[in-house]
This record gives structure tokens, sequence and C-alpha cells, in this order.
């Protein structure tokens, strides 16, 4: 019986191949090895001569231990040459935009607030969410399992 090769089905065929290829996305449920093989492929690449950032925008992300050093939130951080990762704090991000949109909502004219008001529960009925489901918790803009808080302080 003879030994059959294994056909070339590797991430460096695809590579090969594709050369124009500029994103490459890991994803699946949790504990795969995504941010793992993510990690190789990016160091793997950056020593072939590629530029690299790998990125997780996943507070459990293990970057900054793979690398050993602490990346968490400090924008592109360079690993070698040609690689570079970051962990983006998500969190901050969207409490950011949130507090954006509330002082935003703060600032508008009432006539302003009235007609945006008009557009949403138009949105919200359009998609068939009630007002308590939109706004999160009880309605009342306090959060809860599924919402967001609301924005102006219910």
């Amino acid at each position: 019986m003879a030994i059959e090769t294994p056909k070339q089905t590797d991430l460096k065929r695809v590579f090969d191949q594709h050369p124009e290829r500029r994103y490459i996305m890991f994803g699946g449920k949790g504990g795969l090895g995504k941010t793992t093989f993510s990690a190789a492929t990016a160091y793997w690449l950056a020593r072939s001569g590629k530029r690299v950032l790998v990125f997780s925008v996943d507070p459990q992300a293990s970057l900054s231990d793979i690398f050993q050093r602490d990346i968490f939130g400090k924008g592109p951080v360079q690993i070698m040459e040609n690689l570079f990762a970051q962990e983006i704090d998500a969190d901050s991000h969207i409490k950011a935009y949130q507090q954006e949109i509330r002082q935003k909502m703060q600032n508008a004219s009432d006539a302003d607030r009235e007609k945006l008001q008009k557009e949403m529960q138009d949105l919200m009925a359009k998609n068939g969410i009630t007002s308590g489901q939109g706004r999160g918790g009880d309605g009342r803009g306090q959060g809860g399992p599924g919402g967001f808080g609301g924005f102006g302080g219910g």
C-alpha cells in the first residue's frame, strides 16, 4: 500500500494563489483557537515580508498573552518587523459613541427631538419592536438584558 502525500490545501497555497488578498478573518465559536491561529498566521506572513496587523475585539482575547506584552486598548503595537498587534477596547468605543449620541440628543432642539423620536418610533414599528424592547429593561432607559439603556434618561 502506497503512502499518499497530502494535497496542498494549506493556507500557504491560498496565499500563493491569491497574492492580492489583503484581509483575512478567522471566525467560529469560542475555544476553537481563532486568536492563536490568527496570531500564528500573522507571524508567518510578517516573516514572509508582508506588513501585517492582527487584531481582536474580544475582551477575552489573548494576543497580549501570545505576544507577551500588554497591548489591550493601546492601538497598534509593533511586535516585530512587519507585525503589529492590537486588542481593541470595544467597550470603551461603544461607551464613547453612546455618550456622543446622548450629547447630540441633549443639544437638539425640542422640534429636532420630536422629529427624531417619531423617526425612531416608525423604525421600531416597521421592525416589530415595541417601545420597551427598543430601550432595554423596563422601557424607561434603565437597561437590562439585551437592552442598551436608552439615550435621554427616560
